[in-house]
């Protein structure tokens, strides 16, 4: 039999699959170190901008938007 090798995010994550590992009595392994092939993923960058920092990121795409359709 294999074991498992876990690289939970948060303690709650942890102690489901170590429950979860114990109830099925499978031979398991939580880690805390990150592997190296891990990636962030768009739901790991989440999050709110204030209206300041809204309005310069919209005037800069607009800025960007003529200078790119002004260069083709």
């Amino acid at each position: 039999m294999e074991i498992i090798t876990l690289h939970p995010k948060t303690k709650e994550e942890a102690a489901l699959f170590e429950h979860l590992a114990k109830a099925l009595k499978t031979p398991y392994e939580i880690r805390k170190e990150k592997p190296h092939d891990l990636r962030k993923r768009p739901s790991d960058y989440f999050g709110t901008l204030s209206k300041e920092e809204g309005e310069k990121m919209h005037l800069y795409v607009n800025q960007s938007r003529s200078e790119w359709n002004r260069s083709i």
